[in-house]
């Protein structure tokens, strides 16, 4: 039971530094990337914009299970010791600024990421035959491939991923 209890640990703590670290950065980019894309003056209807919209599956698997094991860590290490789970959450999260620093920086790399994903979905809504998701899919992904052909050219006004948050639509 201790050594399944360990791999949980260990499993647990690997996924949420490496999982966690490039989930951060990919919400940091669908978020500034739904907010651009999205038409002025929807703010109140949609304060993220277009974000869900091009927010790849991957992405959401990741937030369904990060916080599970945020929870592992903390139960596990709390068997081990009543303070262990708490402290290795706290190395966990100083483990995912460093990992965070070895990640690709550039927009680019995660952007190319959630053109082949609406690629994908694209594929699927006209092989089902849903034309209407098919056509705003379609509309998303020229806007989405707009700003990457600008990316291309320069790398102006892209903001930091810590700036990301406080944007207004359609900047």
């Amino acid at each position: 039971m201790n050594i399944i209890m360990n791999l949980l640990l260990g499993a647990s703590i690997l996924i949420v530094v490496f999982a966690g670290s490039f989930a951060s950065r990919m919400q940091a980019v669908t978020l500034w990337l739904g907010k651009k894309i999205a038409p002025e003056g929807m703010d109140s209807e949609a304060p993220r914009g277009f974000q869900d919209a091009i927010t790849p599956k991957i992405q959401d698997m990741f937030n369904t299970i990060l916080p599970v094991c945020y929870i592992a860590i903390i139960v596990l290490g709390s068997f081990k010791k009543w303070y262990l789970g708490i402290a290795l959450l706290f190395i966990t999260f100083f483990a995912m600024v460093i990992i965070k620093r070895f990640l690709p920086n550039k927009i680019k790399f995660y952007l190319k990421i959630i053109i082949y994903y609406m690629d994908n979905r694209l594929a699927d809504y006209i092989r089902d035959g849903d034309t209407m998701r098919a056509e705003a899919t379609e509309d998303i992904l020229k806007k989405l491939r707009q700003i990457y052909l600008k990316l291309m050219i320069k790398d102006k006004n892209i903001p930091e991923f810590e700036k990301i948050n406080k944007m207004p639509l359609g900047t």
